[in-house]
């Protein structure tokens, strides 16, 4: 509700100042009336809400496909759930809490997530997504794709989604370079940095020197036949200096 402002002195929560809420303005009626109807939205049916004990165990399952119907493997799917009621301050609706279950696609593509009902959260959200930065870092994620199921996980036992990708290159991307990942040395690099920003081979006489980029953080990392052989720092870039 961006075009909705909140009114000063006429506000029916500004008590004690101006007149009072039963001779209150049109706009402040308006906006009572605004706000009363975005808290019922939030809430389920009366007939739903019933459907659900607070400790069901709720199965969500499903697939990630691509825009061409081709199952995603290894991605992390997340099952968020939050709380959104309305700010009488700030005259909005806000996120007051959540909560995360994940899981990982397997060779099909599928996925099953287990949650334990509350009804403290009544808005949840179906989120594809994979690291882009340090593996163990929830902050460095990339989405790739998300799907409202606050109805879905009202009602019926298992819920059933599909997620589909519309751009699966991240993913491709990222499952290449995992590929050719096959050093202990290197595989430490990655868990502590992320994918790099860019990968160089250079054939020398005696060895092959893999190095890897990562701009924003000015470093790169050197490893001579999947060795690791040095760590450098420069300043740090936003942008490949090719």
């Amino acid at each position: 509700m961006k075009s909705c402002r909140r009114p000063r002195a006429e506000h029916p929560y500004n008590a004690g100042v101006g007149r009072s809420a039963r001779h209150s303005s049109p706009t402040t009626s308006t906006a009572a009336l605004i706000a009363l109807a975005m808290v019922a939205a939030l809430q389920p049916a009366p007939a739903e809400a019933r459907k659900r004990t607070e400790g069901e165990e709720v199965v969500v399952t499903g697939a990630v496909t691509d825009a061409a119907g081709k199952a995603v493997v290894g991605v992390t799917v997340e099952l968020r759930g939050t709380h959104r009621a309305f700010s009488s301050r700030d005259f909005r609706i806000k996120r007051r809490g959540s909560r995360i279950a994940s899981t990982e696609t397997d060779a099909t593509g599928s996925f099953e997530i287990l949650w334990i009902w509350h009804p403290y959260y009544n808005r949840f959200d179906l989120v594809a997504t994979i690291p882009t930065g340090p593996p163990e870092s929830s902050d460095e994620l990339l989405e790739l794709g998300r799907v409202d199921l606050s109805e879905r996980m009202r009602q019926g036992n298992p819920v059933v989604a599909t997620l589909q990708i519309d751009d699966s290159a991240p993913v491709d991307s990222l499952r290449e370079f995992l590929a050719v990942v096959d050093t202990e040395d290197e595989r430490q690099a990655y868990q502590e940095m992320g994918k790099p920003d860019k990968v160089r081979h250079t054939k020398l006489p005696t060895h092959v020197e893999t190095s890897w980029w990562y701009f924003e953080q000015g470093k790169v990392y050197r490893f001579r036949n999947g060795e690791k052989d040095s760590v450098e720092q420069f300043e740090p870039i936003r942008q490949d200096p090719d």
